[in-house]
C-alpha cells in the first residue's frame, strides 16, 4: 500500500453553496499546505517571525480569493507562488530599508556585551562560594576524602581501594555530600 500527500478534493473552485463551504474549504486547505508551506516560505527568508506572517498572509488571500468565487485549479500551486512571492516582496522591501551605513551603525547590535560578571553577580557568585565552604565543613571526614578523591579523577573502586571501604560505601558517601552541599548551596 502506498501512501501520498495529495488529497484528490474538489478543488476547482467555482461559486460555493455557502460561507461555511469557503471556510471549510480553505481550513482543509491550511491543514494539507501549512506546514510544507511554511518549510518553503523559511528556506526562502531565514526568519521565523517573517515566515510565520508571509504564511498567515497566504491563507488570508486563499480566503479572500475562495470567497470571490473565482476559481483556483491547483490550490497547492497557487499557495506557493503566492508565498513565493509574498516572500520576495518581503525580502525587497528588506532591502529597500537596509542602508549602506546600516552594518556600521547596527554594528552596536553584534557587539558582545561585556564578559566581565555585573556586581550583583558577583555578590550572588561570593554568597554561593560561602554557602558551599560552610557545607564543606559539615562534611564527615569520609565524605571529604572520597569527595576530595573523585574531584581529583580517581574511580569508585580506585578510592574504595586505598580508604579500606566497599564500592557503595564510596557512593552513598558521596551521594550524601553532594546532597549536603546542593542543598547548601541553592
Amino acid at each position: 500500500m502506498t501512501y501520498s500527500s495529495r488529497v484528490d478534493l474538489p478543488w476547482e473552485l467555482s461559486v460555493p453553496a455557502s460561507a461555511s463551504d469557503v471556510e471549510g474549504h480553505a481550513k482543509q486547505l491550511f491543514d494539507l499546505h501549512n506546514v510544507s508551506l511554511r518549510a518553503y516560505v523559511l528556506h526562502i527568508l531565514r526568519d521565523a517571525a517573517a515566515t510565520d506572517d508571509i504564511v498567515q498572509e497566504t491563507f488570508v488571500r486563499l480566503l479572500c480569493q475562495m470567497k470571490s468565487a473565482v476559481p483556483i485549479a491547483n490550490p497547492q500551486a497557487w499557495l506557493f507562488a503566492v508565498g513565493r512571492n509574498l516572500a520576495a516582496d518581503h525580502l525587497t522591501e528588506k532591502a529597500r530599508y537596509t542602508s549602506i551605513e546600516e552594518p556600521v551603525s547596527g554594528a552596536w547590535r553584534h557587539e558582545q556585551a561585556d564578559p566581565a560578571p555585573s556586581a550583583e553577580q558577583q555578590c550572588l557568585h561570593a554568597e554561593r562560594a560561602t554557602r558551599v565552604e560552610r557545607a564543606l565543613k559539615r562534611l564527615s571526614p569520609l565524605e571529604t576524602q572520597c569527595l576530595r578523591m573523585r574531584s581529583a579523577g580517581m574511580l569508585y573502586r580506585q578510592i574504595a581501594a586505598s580508604l579500606g571501604v566497599t564500592v557503595s560505601t564510596v557512593e552513598s558517601a558521596l551521594a550524601r555530600a553532594i546532597r549536603k552541599i546542593m542543598t547548601e548551596a541553592c
